[in-house]
């Protein structure tokens, strides 16, 4: 298996009470305060944080997780500036990531294979009027697809995976290690798995 490399980190902190948005937005015309959330587009590096009137900051697109500190440290250090004080601490909701797990596939053949899977390649219509097959195995980590966090693994043809609903990383390269080996037996078992 290839190194994984993140995509999307989604974390979450919040502002210590009590608070008060009215400086921030002073400073700032573009937020309004009858939207129900303050878009802050000052992305530090890769990260964009969103700022709700409850005091929750969702942060997206962190690379990752020495960014994601980094730029909590830089919004921490931006807010105080308008008497606003950052959590400590924050959670991570989400992990996107990348792998290049397995060689070439066969996705219907793979589908009868892979437990836990979805399989329904379909036509998708572009606003261009173009179509496009969308051709991806959905692979839920676990039976239960209630379960939360529900990781799963877009399996492509090209044996490129996106990994998706990790809140840490060394789960998601365990699950990773897991989702490989798994495959490994399949193709060995069943070489018609294989492009």
């Amino acid at each position: 298996m290839s190194r994984i490399k993140i995509n999307n980190i989604v974390s979450k902190c919040l502002l210590v009470p009590p608070f008060s948005l009215a400086s921030l937005l002073a400073e700032f015309p573009l937020f309004s305060s009858e939207s129900t959330f303050a878009h802050i587009f000052f992305p530090f590096l890769h990260t964009n944080f969103s700022i709700f009137p409850s005091g929750s900051i969702i942060s997206r697109a962190s690379i990752s997780l020495a960014e994601l500190e980094a730029s909590f440290n830089w919004l921490r250090s931006f807010l105080s500036s308008f008497e606003l004080e950052l959590s400590e601490h924050y959670e991570v909701l989400n992990i996107v990531a990348f792998a290049d797990i397995t060689p070439s596939l066969n996705l219907f053949e793979l589908a009868s294979y892979l437990p836990n899977c979805s399989y329904d390649p379909s036509p998708m219509l572009f606003a261009t009027g173009q179509e496009h097959l969308v051709n991806v195995v959905v692979f839920y980590f676990s039976s239960d697809r209630k379960e939360k966090p529900r990781r799963t693994a877009l399996i492509f043809p090209t044996g490129n995976v996106t990994l998706t609903g990790f809140n840490s990383f060394s789960d998601l390269e365990n699950h990773a290690v897991q989702l490989s080996l798994l495959l490994q037996q399949i193709t060995e078992k069943h070489p018609e798995v294989l492009r």
